[in-house]
């Protein structure tokens, strides 16, 4: 439980100003909001209309449909409040933002402001999306043309609040994880990881007796909570996981250890190896830095897209084989790393659930 707090009552607002000074005199890097769009609630305290019948199953436990409970136009002046004392600070500070935006996802970029509020804000519309090409690229497109330069979209594959996404998306399968992790690091935007994702770090099953999460708690069977993706981080591969010394029993339940960092470390083709070459790789490319996206419209399943002038992702989302032709190149990092290095003169072979990153031998648009 937490209180819920009248953002309309400047003695609110000078508390939070104590909190963030003394946190930003200490030298942090920044702030990330929890769900900082519901801060302000309507003025004349109307209740929210029903839910329906065509609403998400989440609205429909709820009954409401959150309208006087969120994003309310007085929430941009305390943005915008917050961003002057970030601001105030030698290098400015991070403001990130977590948002509920149930019907129109891209008025996340709203809260950008006019390079006043945000720096960056999550839009959740993708993580929640089915793990299908149109469903996702269509999220990215429509984020694209929301969010303009010089603002910049923030992606996740997963976090606290829902199923982990080597769960939720991959099934499991060690191709789709890459395949995700791949989308995650080379989309237009801030990439950001939660704890595990580096590990392919799938759910753990928590029973209900064991359950923390009060959502979980109220609608299990229904919703499982939140609590499968908040165990414990596996480090090693014994008693304890690294988390605890042996014998101890932490909050939650640990799940599978056999993605442990300590055994991915000792493996060449881990998924934790895979991921620290996939970071490597973004950060030795402007393109993927900075550059812009652009979808690349195919007749096969696979999602193509560049990124700046000269590089090239394809993500081949589906279960048969696809040949792309017209691309000519050196593959960056594959996904499978049979790839790895190879150059294309014309086409590009990829099986399913396959992705490759190439940097084309000619950069023109």
């Amino acid at each position: 439980e937490q209180a819920e707090l009248n953002w309309r009552n400047p003695k609110v607002v000078a508390e939070f100003d104590m909190i963030m000074k003394f946190w930003l005199d200490k030298g942090v890097a920044g702030f990330r909001v929890d769900v900082f769009n519901m801060l302000i609630k309507d003025a004349r305290f109307r209740d929210n209309p029903s839910s329906r019948s065509e609403d998400g199953l989440e609205l429909r436990i709820l009954g409401q449909r959150p309208v006087h409970n969120i994003s309310q136009p007085e929430l941009h002046r305390i943005l915008r409040h917050w961003r002057r004392k970030a601001n105030s600070y030698s290098g400015g500070r991070l403001l990130l933002g977590e948002t509920t935006l149930v019907y129109e996802p891209t008025k996340v970029a709203d809260f950008y402001g006019n390079q006043d509020e945000m720096d960056l804000a999550f839009n959740f519309s993708y993580t929640q999306s089915p793990f299908r090409r149109d469903a996702l690229r269509a999220v990215v497109e429509s984020t694209d043309a929301a969010i303009s330069n010089p603002d910049w979209p923030v992606w996740t594959n997963s976090n606290h609040d829902q199923s982990r996404f080597p769960t939720r998306w991959a099934g499991g399968d060690e191709r789709k994880i890459r395949c995700a992790m791949m989308m995650l690091m080379t989309l237009e935007g801030t990439p950001v990881l939660y704890y595990g994702d580096e590990l392919g770090m799938p759910d753990t099953f928590v029973p209900p007796w064991k359950m923390k999460d009060p959502v979980g708690r109220r609608f299990w069977p229904l919703n499982p909570g939140r609590d499968r993706a908040r165990t414990p981080m596996p480090w090693r591969d014994a008693a304890g996981a690294g988390f605890t010394k042996r014998g101890v029993r932490p909050w939650l339940p640990f799940g599978d250890l056999s993605r442990s960092v300590s055994l991915q470390e000792r493996r060449k083709d881990s998924t934790l190896k895979y991921t620290r070459d996939l970071i490597s790789v973004r950060k030795q490319s402007d393109d993927l830095k900075f550059g812009w996206y652009e979808t690349i419209h195919t007749d096969s399943p696979v999602w193509m897209w560049r990124r700046g002038d000269g590089t090239i992702v394809a993500i081949n989302m589906s279960d048969m084989p696809s040949d792309t032709n017209g691309i000519f190149g050196q593959v960056l990092i594959g996904t499978a790393r049979r790839l790895d290095g190879r150059n294309l003169n014309g086409m590009l072979h990829l099986e399913p659930w396959e992705g490759a990153i190439v940097r084309l031998a000619h950069s023109s648009r």
